[in-house]
């Protein structure tokens, strides 16, 4: 991913959320920001939550870069597919919340016609008007869909570049750790526990419509906003309590 970044003809910068304590990682990435100015690397090293890393990413881009874009560290850029989101981020339409791409997946062995979250520019329209990522999705997964789902309740829409190729292997941290793996067996459905607690209905989109009109259908939540000041603990008597399921 740091290294087909940095093949564009615009002016990047990467910052990596280290979550990992992996030696040949750490080394790896210890090495890139020694030899690369362009680069900065955050060693939080422990599993701190995808959303609160996110969070942390979208609070400072608005003053420091014309477009963002938050990506997986399992996905690689090829030529041209930067400068493809750049071009279409600072040209979209005002409706439009976040861009994503298409591309080759290693895991499915074919071309998808939307990467989803895993490489996504999200709008500064969005970060206005729906604000951050609920941080109760934790560690990771449906964090990306409840942010489309209120999206939408905004009026905002997903613009999808079906002229990338943005390449995704899929899925690596879980298939490199049988632990991991185990463990997100776990949070996984205790995030669709949360889903459903929050909206109500399944998490297909097919299935939006039916959601309710406010989170855990409390009229005190906003309909899809979440203030960054309030990001780990958005929803009052809603916020979840059990973070200590995870254990790496």
């Amino acid at each position: 991913m740091v290294d087909s970044a940095f093949t564009t003809y615009g002016n990047v910068f990467v910052k990596v959320f280290l979550h990992s304590r992996i030696p040949a990682v750490v080394a790896k990435l210890a090495y890139l920001q020694a030899y690369l100015k362009d680069i900065a690397v955050l060693p939080y090293g422990e599993n701190r939550g995808l959303a609160k890393s996110w969070n942390e990413g979208l609070c400072s881009s608005p003053s420091a870069a014309d477009v963002t874009i938050i990506c997986n560290d399992d996905i690689w850029f090829t030529d041209g597919d930067i400068e493809k989101i750049a071009k279409a981020s600072l040209s979209a339409a005002p409706d439009i919340g976040f861009i994503t791409t298409a591309g080759w997946h290693e895991g499915h062995k074919s071309t998808v016609g939307d990467h989803g979250f895993s490489c996504v520019a999200i709008q500064p329209v969005a970060l206005r008007v729906v604000g951050a990522l609920d941080e109760n999705f934790f560690p990771a997964y449906n964090e990306d869909t409840d942010y489309a789902l209120r999206c939408k309740r905004a009026g905002l829409i997903q613009l999808i570049l079906p002229d990338t190729n943005v390449g995704h292997l899929g899925s690596t941290a879980i298939t490199a750790s049988a632990r991991l793996s185990k463990q997100n067996d776990i949070t996984h459905r205790i995030n669709d526990k949360y889903w459903r607690l929050k909206w109500g209905c399944d998490e297909d989109w097919t299935d939006w419509p039916n959601a309710h009109k406010h989170p855990f259908k409390d009229p005190s939540c906003h309909p899809y906003f979440i203030d960054f000041d309030q990001r780990s603990k958005p929803y009052p008597e809603h916020n979840r309590t059990d973070f200590g399921v995870v254990q790496i």
